[in-house]
């Protein structure tokens, strides 16, 4: 079964959306899966969702990790909807199909609510770019929690490294506008946060090809990151920013408008003056 089915772990605290990626297991803050169990190793276990299917990894684990009660030995165990996990004395369900996933509270480190939004399956989305961008928005939200956690031990490479697969997803969907406002926002509130953490001008770009890509305005929210990252980043691209300012200027007058030309055009001579 491939991964494009749409895998989930199931935990005792509810559901895991599993797109295609690496998923570290364990009590570490580094792990994309943080389970609190006596028996739980810092680093325990990974799982590798790709093109061929799921499989799970003991890494070291001093209690081990065991598949409908077998105990892997060594090397990847490839695993199917319907089995049953044992990391150290937490027990976990590969499961695919027709669920309501919950974004758990020990996964989500960063302290935000926890996301109780039921998801449609994938095999009922019928091929729409809406219900597909649903999808993908809670995936970037539970990888922005992961990524901020990254940044909070100083790790903004890493943070760098679980976000930009899923923020490229979001500006390509933009492009054929296959976006949803909730996608938008977390995207341009996560590029914007690599922008200041690393700090880096592309990402600071990359926030406004995306605003420009769908042709919105910024929110006040994201115009204070905008400040925050353009204070700390130099070499920011103020063609990319004086284009959207202009794209801004001719859309419908508005309050909204007046003030999002205002804080623009502050910011685009900050950028230039740090060229």
């Amino acid at each position: 079964m491939s991964a494009h089915k749409g895998f989930r772990l199931k935990l005792p605290t509810g559901t895991l959306p599993l797109p295609p990626g690496a998923y570290e297991i364990g009590r570490s803050a580094h792990c994309q899966v943080i389970l609190e169990g006596a028996k739980v190793s810092r680093l325990h276990a990974r799982i590798v969702v790709d093109e061929s299917g799921v499989a799970i990894e003991d890494l070291g684990s001093s209690n081990g990790v065991f598949v409908n009660s077998k105990r892997i030995l060594r090397g990847k165990a490839a695993i199917a909807p319907g089995d049953r996990l044992l990391v150290g004395d937490v027990e976990l369900e590969l499961t695919v199909g027709d669920l309501h996933p919950t974004v758990p509270p020990d996964v989500r480190p960063s302290g935000r609510p926890t996301l109780v939004e039921s998801l449609p399956s994938p095999s009922s989305t019928s091929g729409s770019p809406r219900t597909t961008a649903t999808t993908k928005v809670h995936a970037l939200e539970l990888l922005g929690s992961v990524a901020e956690r990254a940044i909070g031990t100083g790790d903004a490479k890493r943070a760098e490294m679980i976000l930009e697969g899923r923020l490229r997803e979001v500006l390509a969907a933009a492009a054929v506008d296959s976006w949803d406002a909730r996608s938008r926002e977390l995207a341009v509130e996560s590029a914007l946060l690599l922008a200041r953490s690393l700090p880096a001008a592309r990402w600071l770009d990359f926030a406004v090809d995306l605003l420009a890509a769908t042709r919105t305005l910024p929110t006040e929210r994201e115009l204070g990151a905008f400040d925050g990252a353009v204070s700390r980043v130099t070499g920011a691209d103020a063609r990319k920013l004086q284009d959207y300012t202009n794209l801004v200027r001719a859309m419908p007058a508005s309050l909204e408008k007046v003030r999002s030309l205002q804080r623009l055009e502050a910011l685009l001579a900050t950028v230039c003056g740090r060229q």
